[in-house]
């Protein structure tokens, strides 16, 4: 039996350390407008005029954005679920890749030893369905025809007996039909499931009814749009080009919407209020941020200096251009939305 009291390297805790729980949105209001009060009213009367000015909403969405912006633990989670999600994505779009072209070669060398099963007949009943779709009703089609060859072959051998030439062309037609009917069925399936890659945007097409030779020329059509797919999933799920420890887009929305906010009411605002959101005054926000959550007081996202090099980075990135627009129209439609009037004259 160990002695714990006279042994020095065993230390027993009389009582866990308490955690801090995580804090919510509604008591981190409270206390970051109170901060604001506090100790910028004489630092930064502008902003606190804004602030006034923006109405319920306008405050909730500008304290929403600090709120999200310093929970960086959620934003690096997300950044994981992306390289998660980015390295499925990669792998469906291969197996589907693979899956077309072993498809469109046993049906190309179906077409060309039984030409037949092609005639006066077209894919799609008529109707626009997914590729999908239509590759499995041709699936089942071929594989009803060699069951239909199969009977064929053996009612005939209870007859008379085949040549060995006819039965060898019988058991190569089934052979090839059964290939063909399974490379489209996992063809199919790889194909549907890019469906559920992400909901933003779906990837896979449908096509109105076609004639059946088309079909092999619809697979070499659909496998280079999903190379082309496939070459843009890095760029698409990098989310380190908006930031590594913060996600710097709500800082860039934010200046937008004080920015979309400033043009549409500057004419009923005090002369001095804050309409363009400066580096100084994000940084005010975050250290009244950071410190209604109760985090340390060091210069971590509260320095101008590096907040405006972050934000220029972010909007002078490549692939962040489409995204700064997007911001922009999401700001003004956030401005659209706001249950204020300019006052009666």
């Amino acid at each position: 039996m160990v002695n714990a009291r006279n042994n020095p390297a065993l230390r027993i805790q009389r009582q866990a350390p308490r955690l801090r729980p995580e804090i919510g949105f509604v008591p981190w209001g409270i206390h970051f407008f109170a901060y604001l009060v506090k100790t910028k009213a004489h630092t930064n009367p502008g902003l606190l005029e804004l602030v006034y000015h923006l109405g319920d909403d306008g405050r909730q969405e500008l304290a929403l954005s600090v709120f999200n912006f310093l929970r960086g633990q959620a934003w690096k989670d997300f950044c994981q679920d992306r390289r998660i999600a980015k390295g499925k994505a990669k792998k469906s779009i291969s197996k589907a890749v693979s899956n077309l072209r072993s498809a469109r070669a046993a049906y190309s060398a179906l077409l060309a030893s039984v030409p037949e099963i092609a005639l006066d007949r077209q894919l799609g009943d008529d109707r626009r369905l997914h590729f999908s779709d239509i590759l499995e009703q041709e699936a089942t089609f071929l594989s009803a025809q060699a069951r239909i060859e199969c009977a064929k072959s053996q009612s005939r051998y209870r007859v008379r007996q085949l040549c060995p030439p006819e039965r060898t062309l019988a058991t190569q037609t089934v052979a090839l039909l059964l290939k063909a009917s399974g490379k489209l069925t996992r063809f199919a399936d790889s194909y549907r499931r890019l469906l559920t890659i992400t909901s933003d945007a779906s990837i896979g097409k449908a096509f109105d009814s076609f004639l059946v030779p088309q079909l092999v020329d619809k697979l070499e059509t659909e496998e280079a749009h999903l190379r082309q797919v496939a070459s843009r999933v890095n760029s698409a799920f990098n989310k380190k080009r908006l930031g590594t420890g913060a996600d710097w887009a709500i800082l860039v929305r934010l200046q937008s919407f004080v920015e979309a906010f400033g043009l549409r009411w500057k004419p009923y605002l005090p002369p001095h209020t804050t309409t363009i959101l400066r580096e100084s005054d994000i940084a005010d926000l975050l250290e009244a941020g950071k410190a209604a959550l109760g985090l340390p007081e060091d210069s971590t996202f509260v320095n101008p200096e590096s907040i405006g090099r972050a934000l220029e980075r972010f909007r002078q990135h490549p692939g962040n251009q489409w995204t700064c627009a997007s911001l922009r129209q999401s700001a003004q439609t956030i401005c659209d939305g706001l249950k204020i009037r300019p006052p009666s004259p």
